[in-house]
């Protein structure tokens, strides 16, 4: 059943589990059973704005723990404990998991491997820089980006500001991989390599705001929707913008697809933006993959 919530301030899926912060409570939905946890630290987490789009922290589920990565501070909750902790700490725009290792990126673009995993009182521990992204940072405009590479939609995703010069972040087995610009780099071992050209064309990731792995497999939000690139294959287009959004959705003025938050092995999961009365909705839908 679908699940409508106001205004997430971060979410995420991760070990068969789906959090969704909001103002002052971790939502989590699990397979032994869903709760609605209080949590006042939430209040004090400052997100990254983008016009026309909000307030959003990057966000992530591992070893049992939901982190938010906020403006000016780290907020960790154990996901059954209720216990929750907040670390001040102002340097870090995004996260990402590979299995309970934890990676952190700054707005510079280097990113960074954690000492310790979530559930550790002492993380991160210390910090050692993996790679860095060179580059520029620019700020989106939630309003005004429109992208038809793949056909005309009456549904926009809005693109996101990550605070860091790279647009989105995922690891997986040691490799880690950034969304630049319109491109996609992978690094392991020392070495950088260019996965995606960093080109406005319907065979890269246009203006990505978020960027997730299933296998060799990536998925990243783009304007029109969660755009698939696998290995030696053509971008493709896994689920249109428009899809997204239900023929009875209200809207103020008109309902919209907001952010992609994860996978698993079977779905996609994602935020719609609908009027306030109604709240968001968490939906997911079938990848094929």
């Amino acid at each position: 059943p679908e699940t409508s919530l106001v205004d997430p301030l971060a979410a995420a899926v991760g070990d068969g589990t789906i959090c969704v912060l909001l103002s002052n409570s971790l939502v989590v939905l699990a397979p032994e059973g869903n709760s609605n946890m209080e949590v006042k630290e939430a209040e004090s987490l400052e997100g990254f704005f983008t016009r026309g789009a909000g307030n959003k922290c990057a966000a992530l589920v591992a070893d049992g723990q939901f982190l938010a990565v906020g403006r000016n501070k780290l907020l960790i909750v154990d996901c059954k404990s209720n216990k929750a902790r907040v670390i001040d700490d102002s340097r870090w725009c995004m996260c990402a998991a590979d299995g309970p290792v934890i990676y952190l990126a700054d707005k510079e673009g280097s990113v960074f491997q954690a000492e310790h995993p979530l559930s550790n009182a002492s993380f991160p521990g210390k910090v050692t820089e993996m790679c860095k992204f060179d580059g520029s940072h620019t700020d989106p405009d939630g309003d005004c980006m429109r992208v038809t590479d793949f056909g005309e939609d009456d549904a926009t995703m809005r693109p996101r500001d990550s605070g860091s010069v790279i647009g989105a972040l995922a690891v997986q087995d040691g490799a880690i991989f950034a969304c630049k610009g319109h491109g996609l780099l992978s690094h392991k071992d020392g070495v950088t390599k260019e996965v995606l050209k960093d080109e406005r064309s319907a065979q890269s990731f246009a203006f990505p705001a978020a960027l997730f792995l299933l296998g060799a497999t990536a998925f990243a939000q783009c304007p029109d929707g969660i755009r698939m690139a696998a290995p030696g294959g053509p971008v493709s287009l896994a689920l249109k913008a428009g899809d997204m959004v239900f023929e009875d959705d209200s809207g103020s003025p008109q309902p919209y697809p907001k952010d992609f938050i994860g996978l698993d092995a079977k779905f996609l999961y994602f935020l719609v933006e609908r009027d306030f009365f109604s709240g968001m909705a968490l939906r997911r839908s079938p990848h094929g993959r």
